[in-house]
């Protein structure tokens, strides 16, 4: 006799329960239009002003309301401040912070409605960590501490990279094709290890023509005045031209890190176990990136160059072609080359002329399996 008053009860539960949870999913009653966020800079860890807008919902403004503003992870809130507020009659307003979310609440102003139009907020003294873009902001209208109209998907920002300051890079060797080492001091203009929690790495791209022995580098470093280590790990990439056989990144990480590396400071390291290029001149570029464990950049250097010298410069240059591989080996003080490669259906062939002290010649080579041309030229 007792089942249908069970079966009854269970009905009312649930379907309380699925009320209450279709109340949870609607968390606003309206929605605000015009939601937008500016920044004044979009570089990533500057500190620097954000303008928030927005058009009040169907259920106003009030004239005690709070503007939530929810910002998306890894922005740095500690030193925000209040700028101004484009609320009609507000006599007083107070800005609180909790989180990732700012109050922005009014005291005894004039109720707005959509027909006030476009209202602003503009907040200083914030900044973000990473470069990219950042996840949605959300907006959200408080009154009494119940949630009226909102917008939960206000677009993010993307921010360019801080400067990473190199302070000095030198390699142990400048001749080329030498066995060597480069020791770094890099002066951060981000932040490593955000919080303690993300990890941090040197991202450190080579130009070509760059290899590590074995693709091992050893590295030694001074973090004082942490005492956290690192590590070297060595990764092949693909190169841009057919004419370097090694391109090289390194990531070069903490270990079991647990402080946060503030900006400004400075990092010392050497890699060791470094085959320079083996070609004089300029090296090409050197990028490298401070990031955490996740890939995000926070600050960057994309701008520095060495210089190689010596006399026992020596090129590859690499043609693959329909049946066969090519190697041209030259060695001089400054060495010189450009290829022109013709390649006819049965008979593939590369015309190869260096240049090496003012002495030039001219080699045609068939397609064959594998040939090499003699090491003077």
């Amino acid at each position: 006799m007792q089942r249908p008053f069970l079966l009854h009860s269970l009905l009312s539960v649930s379907a309380l329960l699925c009320l209450c949870a279709g109340y949870a999913i609607a968390e606003c009653s309206g929605s605000l239009t015009g939601t937008s966020v500016a920044v004044r800079s979009l570089v990533a860890f500057e500190y620097t002003q954000y303008t928030f807008s927005f058009t009040p919902g169907p259920s106003g403004f009030g004239e005690n309301d709070t503007l939530q503003i929810t910002f998306p992870d890894e922005f740095d809130l500690s030193r925000i401040k209040f700028v101004s507020a484009g609320f009609n009659g507000t006599s007083n307003t107070s800005l609180s912070v909790s989180g990732d979310n700012v109050a922005i609440s009014r005291r005894n102003g004039k109720a707005l409605s959509a027909a006030d139009g476009s209202l602003d907020v503009i907040l200083g003294q914030v900044r973000n960590y990473y470069a990219g873009t950042t996840g949605d902001f959300r907006f959200r209208i408080l009154r009494r501490g119940a949630v009226q109209d909102c917008d939960t998907s206000v677009p993010g920002l993307t921010f360019t990279a801080a400067s990473l300051l190199v302070k000095s890079v030198s390699l142990g060797s400048s001749l080329a094709e030498a066995d060597t080492s480069i020791a770094f001091s890099l002066k951060l203009g981000g932040v490593l290890n955000y919080k303690g929690r993300d990890g941090g790495m040197f991202l450190i791209t080579f130009p070509e023509g760059f290899y590590f022995e074995n693709g091992v580098a050893s590295v030694t470093a001074d973090m004082t005045p942490y005492s956290d280590q690192l590590a070297a790990h060595v990764e092949s990439r693909a190169c841009t031209t057919f004419v370097w056989m090694n391109c090289t990144t390194v990531r070069v990480n903490l270990t079991n890190p647990t402080a946060e590396y503030p900006t400004g400071t400075i990092v010392d390291f050497t890699l060791s176990s470094l085959k320079n290029r083996p070609v004089t001149g300029l090296t090409g570029t050197f990028t490298i990136q401070t990031t955490n464990l996740k890939g995000q950049v926070s600050d960057e250097s994309t701008d520095m160059e060495l210089e190689l010298s010596g006399n026992n410069a020596t090129l590859i240059l690499w043609l693959i072609a329909v049946t066969g591989l090519i190697v041209m080996t030259g060695i001089c003080t400054r060495l010189e080359a450009r290829y022109r490669a013709e390649i006819a259906p049965q008979r593939p062939r590369g015309v190869f002329q260096p240049n090496c002290q003012n002495q030039s010649a001219r080699v045609s080579i068939d397609s064959e399996p594998l040939l090499q041309l003699p090491s003077q030229v």
